[in-house]
């Protein structure tokens, strides 16, 4: 995790054509504050071109 950004090991996402991939979302320090590298978690985005930002994250 860095400042603002989390990076996140995701399957597939048939909505957006996306195979399975690791990549960056924008997140704010609140989302984060709570989770620690390695931690699994459930999330929801938005992605507008090259932007993908999480709008929901929750660990299990």
């Amino acid at each position: 995790m860095e400042k603002g950004t989390v990076t996140i090991a995701h399957g597939p996402v048939p909505e957006l054509e996306w195979p399975a991939m690791t990549m960056g979302f924008k997140a704010t320090p609140e989302q984060l504050m709570n989770l620690k590298e390695g931690d699994e978690v459930e999330f929801e985005f938005t992605s507008k071109g090259m932007d993908s930002v999480i709008t929901s994250i929750n660990s299990d």
